[in-house]
């Protein structure tokens, strides 16, 4: 079924009113608000014009679809590519911040940055992998609680070699998925709690932008068929 748009204008009124509880964060809350601005003035032009093609008497019903065609056409597509483009950075902030700190090498550059932990020397990358099989052959044949016990007690100790060798394995994570999840989220919100933060707020963004987005296509695609 066509989305309409006061659908759009009334969902984008929701979520002018739901900016405060959404966002602590002055920076992701104005992104989302300008976004919104930009989205409503578009969907007022777009109504206004909309409402004039329906009204005309001298158009057929084909003829009406064609013109809606044609102004979803102009209008939605720059829309849907600032949409997109707003998208496109919330994601990339995203998965910056998930790599820093849901993995092994990104919380270490956290605590490096934090001046909690020396910057490390060059090593290289054949003998660590050694170590790490070592780590990995003492642990395989372990039970899976003891095991995801020890990457807890690793991620708290700070022994990154041990914490990537346990979730890094090459045959497949030696430390359940689950766990793995539960851990890193909560080790993440204890120890960098600016950065989890941080990466929350641009999830929230990111997930409303992707529902702007989703919506405003179907309503463009949807125009033409509302004669």
């Amino acid at each position: 079924m066509p989305v309409q748009t006061s659908h759009v204008r009334q969902r984008i009124g929701q979520l002018k009113n739901d900016l405060t509880r959404l966002f602590e964060d002055d920076t992701k809350r104005g992104t989302l608000q300008l976004v919104l601005n930009r989205l409503d003035k578009t969907a007022g032009e777009i109504e206004t014009e909309e409402q004039k093609i329906k009204d005309n008497p001298h158009l057929t019903p084909q003829g009406r679809q064609a013109q809606l065609r044609d102004l979803s056409t102009k209008k939605g597509k720059e829309l849907q590519q600032f949409l997109s483009d707003e998208l496109t950075k919330a994601t990339d902030s995203h998965r910056t911040l998930s790599d820093l700190l849901f993995t092994n090498e990104g919380r270490r550059q956290l605590d490096i940055a934090y001046n909690r932990e020396s910057a490390p020397i060059e090593e290289d990358r054949t003998l660590r992998y050694l170590r790490e099989q070592e780590i990995r052959m003492g642990w395989r044949d372990k039970p899976q609680a003891e095991r995801d016990r020890e990457y807890i007690r690793a991620l708290h100790a700070g022994d990154h070699e041990t914490a990537r060798a346990l979730s890094n394995a090459p045959g497949g994570p030696l430390v359940t998925a689950d766990t793995k999840r539960r851990v890193d989220t909560a080790y993440a919100e204890q120890r960098f709690p600016a950065a989890y933060e941080n990466f929350s707020q641009v999830s929230v963004l990111r997930e409303q932008l992707q529902g702007l987005s989703d919506l405003s296509g179907r309503w463009l695609d949807g125009l033409g068929t509302q004669a």
